[in-house]
């Protein structure tokens, strides 16, 4: 993303971010409680800059607008926001989340504003932003994306809503696609090579299984059985071996 571009990102979410706390001095009653890393002013929760590596308890269920910028955060709880019914935006821009369960967002039909811009996230699981029917800004710029067959659905869901996402998101790998915009590709160049796909869908998972078959030897996700005068292919190799 060039300087400018960049920076007119920024500026678009500083202005969306100024007009939620203009919009939220209208509210003139404050909500049943507010935790204490955060501010509470009418229906905005705001818990931004606060250092917080979790999303914290006790967020009144009536908030709307929830504000989690600029903290230390690199996961989202699959039921973070399950309770808040209400929400129309939330801020997550500046952490260093790698991932989002498949249904974080479920429930969320009054949603507008999502911004997720900045962070560490590589692939999100298909559909996951499907339940928010009434989004119209969506951020995922400045996000590394590995743009293979993984992907495709995001780019295909942008590209029936052209105006939606405004921040310029971009693929970081593979290399053939590298700093691309998400959008602009074409569904062809979304394809998986090898071993891409799972290595793509697990990446922001530890997945290591409880042992090695008895009689072999596993480096990695190399399982070595040869040599072995077995009379049986062994029944529990690991469920991600790329070389047996």
């Amino acid at each position: 993303m060039s300087a400018s571009s960049e920076m007119m990102a920024v500026l678009l979410m500083v202005v969306v971010v100024a007009s939620v706390m203009a919009s939220d001095g209208d509210f003139g009653t404050s909500m049943s409680q507010c935790p204490s890393e955060c501010d509470c002013n009418g229906v905005t929760v705001d818990c931004s800059h606060r250092g917080l590596t979790r999303i914290p308890p006790n967020i009144p269920q009536e908030v709307e607008c929830l504000r989690l910028e600029q903290n230390m955060l690199t996961e989202v709880p699959h039921k973070a926001f399950t309770p808040f019914k209400r929400l129309t935006r939330i801020f997550l821009f500046g952490n260093q989340i790698k991932d989002l369960p498949e249904g974080v967002f479920k429930g969320l039909s009054s949603l507008q504003v999502l911004s997720l811009y900045d962070n560490n996230i590589q692939s999100l699981a298909e559909g996951v932003f499907a339940t928010l029917t009434n989004i119209q800004t969506l951020h995922l710029g400045r996000n590394p994306f590995i743009c293979d067959c993984n992907l495709k659905w995001l780019a295909d869901y942008l590209e029936v809503r052209p105006t939606l996402e405004t921040s310029e998101a971009r693929c970081e790998e593979p290399k053939r696609n590298a700093r691309k915009r998400i959008s602009q590709l074409s569904p062809e160049k979304f394809k998986c090579k090898a071993m891409e796909e799972l290595r793509t869908k697990y990446a922001n998972q530890c997945l290591v299984d409880t042992k090695c078959p008895d009689n072999c030897v596993c480096d990695g996700t190399v399982v070595d059985c040869s040599k072995r005068a077995l009379k049986d292919i062994p029944n529990d190799i690991p469920t991600f071996a790329t070389e047996l």
